[in-house]
């Protein structure tokens, strides 16, 4: 009888840790407009629809390899590099037929350090860290691989200051420091 409730009561608890960590992923403010997830006949197609046509010859806007590529994917960084604001980027995965998929969006960051395995398989994390003003704390974003969707999702968000850091709700990660 004692077994049949302590396994009872421990699915319960990890019923609850589970459900209690997925609320914590970030969905509102600067993840409302994420692409993460979404994926679009091409990496051009997105690149129009996000940026404007003639993004090709915008320097501010551009698109880098990562390498090694991976078995059956390759994959790419779209950054918007335009001075005076701290950078977006998005990793997009890109089959074989050109599909391109939103993989993992780091708002307001240079990007994130991300580097495949020798194999060119994903990293179980990537990390961004945006570029402050000096005396304001960085804004840190680790990411974790959602295995079951193959996107990143923002796990914990904290600033950093003097070496110090300080949890902070992903939601709210860059209203103000």
């Amino acid at each position: 009888m004692n077994l049949k409730f302590l396994s009872g009561f421990v699915l319960a608890v990890l019923a609850c840790s589970f459900a209690y960590a997925q609320d914590k992923v970030p969905s509102a403010g600067v993840w409302e407009s994420a692409p993460t997830g979404k994926c679009f006949d091409s990496l051009d197609q997105y690149m129009t629809q996000a940026f404007w046509s003639g993004y090709k010859e915008d320097e501010n806007i551009t698109i880098t390899q990562v390498l090694p590529e991976g078995p059956r994917m390759k994959y790419y960084w779209i950054a918007d590099k335009t001075p005076n604001i701290n950078w977006t980027s998005t990793l997009f995965s890109v089959d074989a037929k050109g599909r391109a998929c939103a993989i993992l969006f780091a708002p307001l960051s240079g990007g994130a350090k991300f580097e495949l395995g020798s194999d060119g398989q994903l990293p179980p994390q990537a990390t961004s860290e945006d570029s402050p003003s000096p005396g304001y704390p960085a804004t840190r974003i680790t990411y974790s691989l959602s295995k079951p969707k193959g996107v990143y999702v923002p796990t914990q968000c904290e600033h950093v200051l003097n070496g110090a850091s300080k949890t902070i709700d992903g939601n709210d990660v860059f209203d103000s420091k």
